[in-house]
């Protein structure tokens, strides 16, 4: 499966905006809470980022070696570094290490620096304006910006910036010095990992430690009367055959041949594997008294119905969770006069600076010029407001290659071919 295949998944992950995009997928969707959150965010400590798929480059630790090592390394960077913001001014906008990066460039997204800093007030600003290089000069001064005078400030989100310090394990409130101990972030991550994936399903079955040392499942006692109880460690894989198996094509007659004392007992050993096991004869209520045994329901008769997947099992994303005011009719588009955002009142003129058309195009359609149709990853109410005319999970999905398409921004490629089909960008960015 790859991206042309789901082209939407990724959509279900949060933006790389601000912390409204995690409130937005962690807490709203999946009812998690702050520490959940800053938990399963701490899986950024392995892997990098790549200029070929999200535009953001490099790690979030100090090595690539260390890129390779799950830990709580993650929570260490965030606190130690003196961060600046990286590609100001673009929708790639992040944060880099002031200090030397020696091939390996560090980055924190918006998302990552938020859990603990208030950038959206302070912006733009340095993480630690107390660090110099090795030259006397301020690690918050680049060659772009002078930052040593304005230090970002510490989130008013107490849980999530307690969450950050507490599995850092930083000692003595110095943000240099720092504990061996993985194990809060260990359990919280296991603990948020569970809620996550777990969520909105029922009837989960442990998976089995080692696929070697675990006994087949036993079959119900009914369908083997004559197992008897093997003691001790001969339960073990190297138990010799039982003659259960030789029995098993005319086993005698149990409880459930005499409920049925009219049908005959036919000779052919099949249909003792081929029905199901059932609480008792109340499974086949339908059967008449009858001898004859071509009257008895086929093995396909019997009214046992298969788990059911039906979808309806999976988390219904809530109706508050993203803003659902309709986009205006293209003769009558106009901008509100303000919205909220995380609980402060804003307008169309800082979602064009702070480029957050994505969740507030439909709200400022003029100003993000999406009147005619909302873009990709827009928030949306129904499909006719999408340039795709596909609304997912209340934003604007794109489509995928061989789709037909009428424009260019309606394609995840942004390419409508001539033959009015969606083309597909490959890994080096070129289309085939």
């Amino acid at each position: 499966v790859d991206a042309d295949q789901c082209p939407d998944a990724a959509l279900r992950l949060p933006g790389d905006t601000d912390c409204g995009e995690v409130q937005d997928v962690f807490l709203n969707r999946l009812g998690l809470t702050w520490t959940d959150a800053v938990a399963l965010l701490g899986a950024h400590t392995v892997g990098r980022g790549s200029s070929d798929f999200s535009g953001h480059d490099g790690i979030w630790v100090d090595t690539n070696q260390e890129a390779t090592i799950f830990d709580k390394r993650y929570y260490e960077e965030v606190l130690r570094r003196a961060w600046v913001p990286r590609n100001e001014g673009t929708a790639l906008q992040d944060w880099t290490w002031g200090g030397g990066n020696n091939g390996s460039p560090r980055f924190m997204l918006n998302t990552d620096m938020c859990l603990l800093f208030d950038i959206e007030t302070t912006f733009p600003c340095c993480s630690r304006t107390d660090l110099t290089r090795n030259d006397g000069s301020n690690q918050c001064d680049t060659n772009n910006s002078v930052l040593r005078g304005t230090e970002c400030g510490r989130t008013t989100n107490e849980e999530a910036a307690t969450a950050m310090v507490q599995f850092a394990g930083q000692q003595d409130d110095n943000p240099n010095r720092f504990n061996n101990d993985n194990g809060p972030f260990f359990t919280a991550f296991s603990a948020a990992w569970e809620a996550a994936t777990t969520n909105g399903w029922d009837n989960l079955q442990e998976l089995a430690l080692s696929c070697g040392t675990v006994s087949p499942t036993p079959a119900p006692s009914t369908q083997l009367p004559t197992l008897p109880p093997t003691p001790g460690p001969t339960q073990g894989p190297t138990l010799p055959p039982t003659p259960v198996r030789t029995e098993f094509p005319t086993p005698p007659p149990t409880p459930v041949r005499t409920e049925l004392p009219t049908v005959p007992p036919t000779p052919g050993p099949t249909q003792v594997p081929t029905l199901r096991p059932t609480p008792g004869p109340t499974q086949l209520p339908t059967a008449p008294p009858t001898p004859v045994p071509t009257q008895l329901p086929t093995p396909f008769q019997v009214p046992t119905a298969p788990p059911t997947t039906n979808p309806t099992q999976l988390p219904t994303p809530l109706p508050t969770q993203l803003p659902t005011t309709a986009i205006p009719a293209a003769d009558s588009c106009v901008d509100v006069d303000s919205l909220i955002h995380n609980g402060k009142t804003k307008d169309c003129e800082w979602v064009i600076i702070n480029q957050r058309c994505q969740p507030y195009a439909h709200l400022c359609p003029v100003s993000c010029d999406q009147c005619k149709c909302l873009l990709r990853n827009s928030v949306c109410a129904s499909d006719d407001e999408c340039c795709s005319a596909r609304c997912i999970s209340d934003q604007c999905a794109c489509l995928a290659r061989n789709e037909p398409c009428s424009s260019n921004e309606q394609c995840c490629s942004n390419l409508c071919q001539d033959d009015g089909t969606c083309a597909r960008r490959n890994r080096n960015g070129i289309f085939d």
